[in-house]
C-alpha cells in the first residue's frame, strides 16, 4: 500500500512536477497528507477497526509523497549554486536523521499519556507548520509550457539523458541495486533485536537511534567539511563500509547486543554519506528542468524491486534464519561497492 502507488504513480509524477510551480506542488502535496492523516484519525475515532481504511489512506499518503519528494529534490539545484550542493544534501540528511533519532523517544514518550489517535494529530500539525514556512521560500520558477505533456515523449528524453550523461545510468543502477538488499534489513532491524540478541522493545529503540545518530553524523560531516576526494569514489567506499557492516552484525553472538549498536552506528555513517552524495551527483550533472522526471523515475524504478525484497525476505527468515540475511545482504552490497569502482 505504501509502495505501490509511488512505483505506478512515479513513472508519470515527473512530468508535471517539471511543468508545475515546484512551490506549488510541495505545498497541496503536503496538505493532501496532513488530510489522509486526519482521515486516518477520525477513522480511529470512530472505532472502525477494519484493516482496508488504513491500505487506503495509506496509499493516499503515498500518492502525496509521489509528487513530494521529487519536487524537494528538483527545487534545491535552483536554490543553492552547484559547488554546496553535496554540503546541502548532507545537511538535508542529517535533518532527517536528527527527526529519526528524536522521533522514537517522543513517539514513546507519548503513547504512555494520549491514545494514538490523537498523536497522529502531530503529524497534521507538523505538515501545516511545514505548509506555512514553505510559504515564506521563494523558488525560482522554470519557464512553463502549455503544451499537453506527451508522457512516452518526455520520459523517453528523461531515459536517453540519463544514458547520454558519462556515468550517470552505473550509477543509478548501482544505487539501485543496493536499495533493492538494503530495503528488507531497514524491516527486519526489529525481528533481529528481538530474535537474535533476544532483545525487547526499548533495545529495538536504541539500535533506531543507533542508526540515526550515524546517519545524522555522516550527513553533518558533508555539511561541514568541503569534500576534497572524487565523489563517487568515497559513496563507493561507503557501499563497501556499509557490506562489511551488515556482514560483521551477522557474525555476532546473541550476548554482543553492544557491538551491535556501536555497528549500526557505523552503517548509519555509511548509509546517511552514500544516499547524500547520490542525490547530489544527480543534481549536479542534470539540468533543472529535467530533474523531476530524473527522481521521479529514480524513486520509482528503485521501489519497485525493495517491494519484491520486502516480501521475499520474509519466506528467507523463516527459511535460513535472520542472520544469513544480513550477512548475503553485506556481501552483496560490499560486492557492489568494490564493483562499482572499476565501472
Amino acid at each position: 500500500a505504501g509502495f505501490l502507488p509511488q512505483f505506478v504513480l512515479g513513472l508519470f509524477a515527473g512530468v508535471y512536477v517539471d511543468r508545475w510551480n515546484r512551490k506549488k506542488t510541495m505545498f497541496y502535496s503536503d496538505l493532501f497528507i496532513a488530510f489522509c492523516t486526519l482521515c486516518l484519525f477520525i477513522v480511529i475515532t470512530k472505532g472502525y477497526k477494519d484493516l482496508s481504511f488504513f491500505y487506503l489512506l495509506t496509499a493516499c499518503r503515498s500518492i502525496g509523497s509521489t509528487f513530494h519528494a521529487p519536487a524537494l529534490q528538483a527545487s534545491i539545484p535552483l536554490l543553492v549554486p552547484k559547488h554546496h550542493l553535496v554540503r546541502v544534501s548532507g545537511l538535508y540528511h542529517s535533518i532527517q536523521s536528527f527527526s529519526e533519532v528524536i522521533a522514537p523517544v517522543v513517539g514513546a514518550s507519548l503513547v504512555v499519556w494520549l491514545p494514538i489517535q490523537y498523536i497522529l494529530l502531530i503529524d497534521v500539525i507538523g505538515a501545516v507548520a511545514a505548509c506555512l514556512t514553505l510559504l515564506c521560500v521563494q523558488i525560482p520558477s522554470l519557464q512553463k509550457t502549455k503544451v499537453l505533456p506527451d508522457f512516452k515523449k518526455e520520459l523517453t528524453e528523461c531515459w536517453h539523458t540519463l544514458r547520454r550523461t558519462m556515468g550517470i545510468l552505473p550509477l543509478f543502477v548501482c544505487f539501485t541495486l543496493v536499495t533493492f538488499v538494503l530495503m528488507p534489513v531497514f524491516t527486519l532491524f526489529p525481528f533481529m533485536t528481538l530474535l537474535h540478541f533476544n532483545g525487547n522493545i526499548l533495545q529495538m529503540g536504541v539500535v533506531e537511534m543507533g542508526w540515526g545518530s550515524g546517519a545524522l553524523l555522516g550527513g553533518l560531516v558533508l555539511a561541514c567539511k568541503a569534500l576534497k576526494s572524487k565523489q563517487t569514489l568515497v559513496m563507493h567506499t561507503a557501499y563497501v563500509i556499509l557490506g562489511l557492516y551488515l556482514i560483521s552484525a551477522s557474525y555476532l553472538p546473541s550476548s554482543a547486543f553492544i557491538g551491535f549498536v556501536c555497528l549500526t552506528f557505523t552503517g548509519g555513517i555509511a548509509y546517511s554519506i552514500y544516499h547524500a552524495l547520490f542525490i547530489a551527483i544527480i543534481q549536479q550533472n542534470l539540468a533543472s528542468d529535467m530533474l523531476g522526471r530524473t527522481f521521479s523515475l529514480i524513486f520509482s524504478l528503485s521501489t519497485f524491486p525493495s517491494m519484491l525484497g520486502i516480501v521475499a525476505s520474509g519466506y528467507w527468515v523463516e527459511a535460513w534464519g535472520i542472520t544469513s540475511v544480513f550477512m548475503i545482504s553485506g556481501w552483496v552490497i560490499f560486492l557492489i561497492g568494490v564493483g562499482a569502482n572499476f565501472i
